[in-house]
């Protein structure tokens, strides 16, 4: 658990302290141009990375854009659009050769896989054939760490202008860090109760799409525990606490 909690946090960070990968972070409202082209997943599988730099200068020297629509640690079948692309290109290839794709998430630009790596390790903890809420619980205390440590993003001017990129959302790493979790923990008071715990302290967290999106969570883990506990006493208990 050590190993992988510390594996995960340079891709996080560094992907809040770059966000977009160094590009600008697209719009939630963003519309694709009408005269805008899909670039084709040149092969099936994870996207493991995106060679920014080598992108961006294919789009400079064609004097075109692209809209990103994916991101590393994203599964792609080959012929899907990874992008919507602005302008004309004679050699397309020169772009999607920037993107590697493999069999297997890896962690170089993923930020989402330590979380989600994290995550299983306390749905496997949970399963019948091995009940170990215990480690759940420690699991739960890394992700409380590794989220309350994390700086909130900050607007700078970005490095890949003529990319446009999804941006990592709070939204996003409490339901890879906290949902699976809290469906197989909710019968579990010892778990869901320390779930419950530290979701409330991420409410105070300084980013504040991180409290709001932990408050949204705490909602969901209550509702969870509420129907799956079925001891009186455990809901009673379960209650003082919120």
């Amino acid at each position: 658990l050590q190993m992988v909690d510390r594996q995960a946090r340079d891709p996080l960070y560094n992907a809040l302290r770059r966000p977009a990968l160094g590009g600008l972070p697209v719009a939630p409202d963003a519309e694709i141009p009408e005269a805008a082209w899909p670039l084709p997943a040149p092969s099936s599988g994870y996207l493991q990375f995106i060679n920014m730099e080598a992108l961006h200068d294919a789009l400079t020297k064609a004097d075109a854009s692209i809209t990103l629509i994916v991101s590393p640690g994203a599964h792609v079948l080959k012929g899907a659009p990874l992008g919507w692309v602005l302008g004309d290109i004679e050699e397309r290839t020169a772009l999607s050769n920037c993107f590697t794709f493999g069999e297997i998430r890896t962690a170089e630009q993923d930020a989402r896989f330590g979380v989600v790596v994290l995550n299983e390790t306390a749905v496997r903890a949970l399963s019948p054939g091995i009940n170990d809420p215990g480690t759940a619980v420690d699991v739960v205390h890394r992700l409380a760490r590794l989220f309350s440590e994390a700086e909130p993003p900050k607007a700078q001017p970005p490095q890949f202008p003529r990319i446009e990129a999804p941006a990592l959302t709070a939204t996003q790493l409490m339901e890879d860090g906290f949902e699976p979790l809290i469906r197989a923990g909710a019968g579990h008071p010892e778990v869901i109760g320390t779930v419950l715990d530290t979701l409330a302290k991420l409410e105070h967290a300084e980013w504040r799409d991180l409290a709001q999106a932990a408050r949204r969570t705490r909602a969901y883990a209550l509702h969870h525990a509420q129907e799956s506990i079925e001891v009186k006493e455990d809901r009673d208990a379960l209650a003082r606490r919120v």
